[in-house]
């Protein structure tokens, strides 16, 4: 049946004009979404001959249902077949990775705690919402590092020691290794991943004195006539996220990113002496603690994984420490590592820039509208 979908493909691989039914692909993968082995077969196959023009132009128009199946199918399977599948293909092209880094971003929104205004979001799932956090975070590895060997196998191309056969099949080895390599590490996949996993699973999970404790908790920006008391609320600190439980394996409440947190103590004039706030472009929490020993340790927790900064911000305005340290990380960038960095991110904070004016634009009278427009337009930076 897979003979049947490839026209021509699977013969030489430098065949031009040649294509895959990515229709057909799509729905073998649906088909046989019980079967990581199966899975795995047609994936190894699509990836072989993805630097065919045709055969990557089916990838990328069915990038949507592929993204659904890997957010959604290997959460339980033992491997991570199509996730790699993805990283692989994010190495051959930054623009497939754009795609697949928004979808991710779509799909974090959808699956995340509460809405905006703090409302529960009806759609939450918390082992989805903690995949996409694992997924952004993977390609962002995958897209500034590249594939490792690209240049020395180039070089060795170019001075005829390798054919181009060789060439290619040396490539996608070095990429399939880098993408298993981020997925699979033990300190990735097989510890940070599954303890995200475990919060929400009800797992025998043990929750370490350093980073998980019990605070009393307040949401920020309530309406005045929904004020609310102090709740007690079992915290956890994991992946540059913070999030909160209503008891130890319990049941997630809210998540917050603590990428480009920012972290404020009390003024020592409100009456409660343990208090300070975690809060972001987004999110806000008011926190107090049992004595000033506990206020340190969380305050110092969270500043920490706040620093522990991704090479990409979620935020337009990080924070000056998110800043400078995302600028160290880039210092020490090859230069092709750090062309491709500032390209990937150029792009990403140019598409973001134009949601945000279009979100900002819609509160805005009809009349007003294209008057406000070209101004915002014209204060966005162009990559």
């Amino acid at each position: 049946e897979l003979g049947s979908v490839a026209n021509g493909v699977g013969k030489p691989s430098r065949v031009k004009g040649k294509t895959i039914d990515m229709e057909k692909m799509t729905m073998l993968i649906w088909s046989f979404r019980d079967s990581p082995e199966m899975v795995t077969f047609i994936s190894n196959f699509l990836a072989k001959y993805s630097g065919e023009k045709l055969v990557f132009d089916g990838i990328e128009f069915y990038l949507p249902q592929l993204a659904h199946m890997i957010i959604h199918l290997e959460v339980d399977w033992p491997s991570t077949t199509l996730e790699q599948f993805a990283l692989v293909i994010s190495q051959h092209s930054l623009h497939f990775a754009l795609q697949f880094n928004w979808i991710l971003v779509c799909s974090l929104q959808d699956y995340q705690p509460e809405t905006p205004s703090g409302e529960p979001n009806p759609t939450y799932n918390e082992l989805f919402f903690t995949r996409c956090i694992k997924l952004l975070q993977n390609m962002e590895r995958c897209v500034v590092y590249g594939t490792p060997r690209a240049s020395e196998l180039r070089k060795l191309y170019e001075m005829g020691e390798i054919s181009r056969e060789e060439f290619e099949a040396m490539e996608l080895a070095d990429r399939r290794f880098n993408a298993f390599q981020i997925v699979d590490s033990p300190s990735n996949r097989g510890a940070q991943m599954s303890e995200i996993e475990s919060l929400g699973s009800g797992s025998d999970i043990e929750f370490t004195s350093g980073n998980s404790g019990w605070l009393y908790y307040k949401r920020g920006k309530r309406r005045k006539y929904r004020r609310k008391p102090w709740k007690s609320r079992f915290f956890v600190v994991a992946e540059r996220m913070l999030f909160c439980y209503d008891k130890p394996h319990g049941t997630l409440r809210r998540a917050m990113p603590l990428e480009s947190a920012i972290i404020e103590l009390g003024d020592g004039l409100s009456r409660h002496p343990f208090y300070f706030e975690v809060h972001n472009q987004n999110y806000e929490f008011l926190l107090r603690a049992k004595n000033e020993a506990e206020v340190k340790k969380w305050t110092t927790l969270l500043e920490q994984n706040a620093k522990t900064a991704a090479l990409f911000s979620m935020s337009l305005s990080p924070s000056p420490n998110q800043a400078t340290q995302g600028q160290s990380l880039v210092s020490h960038l090859s230069p092709k590592q750090r062309s491709r960095y500032q390209f990937f991110k150029g792009e990403r904070d140019f598409v973001r820039s134009l949601t945000e004016i279009a979100e900002e634009l819609r509160f805005e009278p009809r009349s007003e509208r294209k008057r406000l427009a070209p101004v915002l337009i014209s204060e966005t930076p162009i990559p």
